[in-house]
């Protein structure tokens, strides 16, 4: 309740595909529309794995345009 819809965008549409449902995915998406979802997505400096690709089927975008997706390949897990 204390977040402006506006001014967080880029947060509360990463913690959505995050966290939430197809329906609230599909929710925010028609709010902010598919352009601001995308910028907010493929700029985020972390996302998990399964949002990345989730993501990039969604959006029709290539994974490797995801910043966290590139910066993970910097930093790979032993």
């Amino acid at each position: 309740s204390k977040l402006d819809y506006e001014q967080h965008a880029d947060y509360i549409i990463r913690k959505v595909f995050e966290y939430g449902s197809l329906d609230d995915i599909l929710e925010v998406t028609t709010y902010y529309g598919k352009e601001k979802v995308k910028s907010a997505l493929m700029k985020a400096d972390y996302l998990r794995e399964s949002t990345q690709y989730f993501g990039s089927l969604f959006l029709d975008i290539p994974i490797t345009q995801f910043r966290c997706y590139n910066t993970r390949q910097f930093h790979p897990i032993h």
